[in-house]
């Protein structure tokens, strides 16, 4: 493919990010009916002298250890301690769990309440309780009591209620097992917990938050293939449907697959857009009945899921020798090249191979059921391609590149190490299961391109910056970090904070941020180890340069979820103004942060120290903002939950890139001996491409109506 040499791609939304305009959550735990709870200033008091498993946002000695995430996504701490005494005055919110000794939550689990709609029309309330890799124990018997405590108290309900199943088939046999419950009815909308308990010292606790009751609509079985009671002969059998039409919120779909007994054989990833599945090999046994169905849902995180349909099961028979007749394709044209590939991180010349394969006995799904390489021109080096990672986020909107039963995408990358490319005639090798051999050639002729020059590109941030300083931070009011002991940015205490960004450093007992030289929106921000845990957040800000109200250094953070999704708030200092934001993140295709509440609190000056504050009251409910004693108050007016998607709270800096509107037109500079441009726009949210364009030699590309949604990253 010689032009390929001479083209340049720019994949604009993987450098700009824009938006259209036009505890542990601890509370308190219960011993015996009593509630305890300290606040690191009132003791608990009246405890029986026991052991038991004390849960902290701080990292307490001499025992810790990173849970599992907890249902918003961020990791939480959990000690292990052994109080003797009857009374705690330890720093930090404190929830005491009983046990008899104590019980550690070190039960691994995965779990979800939701409500599904059948293959015979009625909606139920399914509760799935999954049992990871790492339970010492051999289930189901292991496994002693379930508790679900729901809105109303606990659900009358015990493990004997439940059903059990596993895997049987590599990789999850003998790994995993779910214990399923179903209900009649749509389950109650707001928070849920799940207690499971193995013996006298281990015990698995989980959240779940039930925030909308959707009817998602059922596959239609007539586009099923293969059909009712089917025989298959292929060693990578496939599976295809007819997708939904479903506007209420986004789709994902999974492949399922059981034995005749009821036990799980294979589940295939849950993707949006997904309408055919083909296996790897080896997988289903020749001779064999299984039963097959799709499940639809409205998220591809098990523990984020709502709603979900399902099909009826359709069975089908492997047969008694399996085969894989067909001959193996490389696809031609666009979907085939070599290219050499500017490595801008390195500023250096790589080389980038992609390629689809068609096979009509199936290509597995991920990839594995074929080989494919790429040999050079000298006829002796040769390198592996892989199963791309496109398979499952591009091209959803271009029938012609989505993945098939039969087709995948495949991709390679060579680093030269800074050696010229090599130029001339590249064989591209398939082989199948049986080892057929199918082979293609592209031709390179090497005339590398520049890379675009960004400071270029438009509309983008060119000429935004900001420059902030950070200190005497408190989290629940007390002093949570001042920043005096370090001398580097490294020194932070990972125990209080995430890594931090490349634009921040230690200057002066402060954190100091820069941001500048970007081309689309960002955040260069420090966010809280344990953000679960924090109920307020304070900081003292100093703006000493900024370009323009597109820049603000803020405190933030994620504090509940209002039902339609979760509520982020925020207090920034602009460029001469302190204001507050509420918004609620929306999720679907896209991710919509929609404002419902905000204001200024203070005028500002370049190089003014501002006090800033947001608290977080859940009993009232309400967030209070503060501004050097300006205070401004939001009442949620809606329900109350905690948060299930986003939970991080942080202080930092963001640029944002606002479009006045969803029909852009991007330009950059030409670039020498390029003839070709693209664009490529993806989904901030999801990552999945939404639009792959190619514009000739003219690097201007608009973007047509009804492609990108407004108040949308």
């Amino acid at each position: 493919m010689i032009s390929r040499a001479r083209e340049i791609f720019v994949a604009l939304l993987s450098v700009v990010t824009f938006l259209f305009l036009p505890h542990l959550a601890i509370a308190s735990a219960t011993i015996s009916g009593t509630v305890y709870k300290s606040d690191g200033i009132t003791p608990i008091t009246g405890i029986p002298a026991r052991t038991y498993y004390l849960r902290n946002a701080s990292r307490l000695t001499p025992e810790t250890y990173e849970a599992p995430a907890n249902n918003s996504g961020e990791p939480h701490y959990e000690i292990k301690y052994d109080m003797d005494l009857q009374t705690w005055d330890g720093a930090g919110d404190v929830i005491v769990q009983a046990g008899n000794p104590s019980m550690a939550n070190d039960i691994p689990i995965a779990w979800s309440i939701f409500n599904a709609h059948e293959a015979d029309g009625s909606l139920v309330t399914r509760i799935l309780v999954w049992i990871l890799d790492g339970f010492t124990g051999t289930l189901p018997g292991a496994l002693d009591t379930i508790t679900v405590t729901g809105p109303s108290g606990v659900l009358p309900y015990t493990k004997a209620n439940f059903t059990y199943k596993t895997f049987t088939n590599p990789p999850w046999s003998g790994l995993w097992g779910s214990f399923d419950l179903t209900l009649p009815g749509s389950p109650a909308l707001g928070e849920y917990t799940v207690n499971v308990v193995s013996g006298t010292n281990q015990s698995g606790i989980q959240k779940d938050v039930q925030t909308a009751n959707r009817s998602i609509p059922i596959i239609d079985t007539a586009t099923f293939t293969p059909g009712n009671g089917a025989t298959v002969s292929s060693k990578t059998p496939s599976f295809s449907w007819v997708g939904i039409d479903y506007s209420e919120a986004p789709i994902y779909y999974q492949l399922q697959i059981e034995d005749m007994l009821g036990n799980y054989v294979y589940f295939s990833p849950r993707e949006k857009g997904m309408v055919a599945w083909t296996l790897p090999v080896g997988i289903l046994t020749p001779g064999e009945t299984y039963q097959w169905r799709v499940m639809t849902s409205d998220d591809s995180d098990y523990t984020r899921i709502q709603n979900r349909s399902y099909t009826e099961w359709f069975t089908f028979t492997m047969a008694g020798t399996l085969t894989h007749g067909a001959l193996p394709a490389i696809d031609g044209g666009s979907t085939l090249g070599v290219t050499t590939w500017y490595n801008h991180y390195e500023g250096a010349t790589d080389l980038l191979f992609w390629a689809s394969i068609t096979d009509h006995d199936g290509v597995a799904s991920d990839g594995s059921s074929h080989t494919l390489s790429v040999t050079f021109p000298d006829g002796t080096t040769t390198v592996p391609m892989y199963a791309s990672t496109l398979n499952s986020k591009a091209y959803l909107f271009d029938e012609k590149q989505i993945r098939t039963a039969t087709r995948v995408f495949y991709q390679g990358y060579v680093d030269l190490q800074g050696n010229p490319a090599p130029p001339g005639t590249y064989t591209f090798t398939v082989t199948d299961p049986d080892g057929k051999v199918g082979t293609m050639v592209d031709d390179l002729v090497v005339s590398p391109l520049d890379p675009p020059d960004v400071s270029t590109l438009s509309p983008s941030l060119a000429g935004e910056q900001i420059t902030a300083f950070f200190d005497d931070v408190y989290v629940n009011g007390a002093l949570f970090d001042d920043f005096d002991s370090y001398a580097d940015i490294s020194d932070l205490d990972p125990g209080k904070w995430n890594p931090p960004p490349a634009g921040a450093s230690i200057d002066s007992g402060r954190v100091k941020i820069i941001q500048a030289n970007m081309v689309g929106g960002g955040n260069c921000e420090l966010t809280l180890k344990d953000p679960g845990s924090a109920s307020s957040i304070q900081a003292d800000i100093t703006v000493s340069s900024i370009s323009s109200n597109a820049a603000q250094a803020r405190v933030y953070g994620f504090f509940y979820n209002n039902g339609n999704g979760d509520v982020f708030a925020r207090v920034s200092v602009t460029d001469g103004t302190v204001n507050y934001a509420v918004y609620e993140f929306l999720v679907g295709d896209s991710l919509t942060p929609n404002p419902i509440g905000g204001g200024d609190l203070m005028s500002v000056t370049p190089g003014q120290t501002v006090t800033v504050s947001i608290a977080w009251d859940g009993t009232v409910p309400a967030l209070t903002f503060s501004a050097d004693g300006n205070v401004a108050t939001f009442t949620p007016t809606g329900p109350v939950y905690s948060t299930t998607r986003f939970g991080s709270k942080a202080i930092g800096t963001r640029i944002t890139l606002a479009l006045p509107n969803t029909t852009p037109a991007f330009t950059v500079a030409p670039v020498v001996g390029a003839n070709q441009y693209s664009m490529r726009f993806h989904d901030d949210w999801d990552d999945y491409v939404i639009w792959n364009v190619y514009a000739g030699n003219t690097p201007s590309i608009t973007v047509p109506p009804g492609l990108l949604k407004p108040n949308t990253f």
